[in-house]
């Protein structure tokens, strides 16, 4: 068991491979570093319909 989340799950919770990836880098930044907007996507991710 690789301990990642299949892709089949991920489109189930509604999360893509980017999102788990900008939630890790969130994660593995030192708590005085954080800032909330790591956690957006960038424009380039969204959806057409969210532009």
């Amino acid at each position: 068991m690789s301990g990642r989340t299949t892709e089949t799950e991920l489109a189930r919770i509604g999360l893509s491979e980017s999102d788990l990836d900008r939630i890790a880098t969130f994660a593995s930044t030192p708590r005085y570093a954080r800032d909330p907007e790591m956690l957006l996507p960038d424009d380039h991710e969204k959806p057409s319909s969210e532009r």
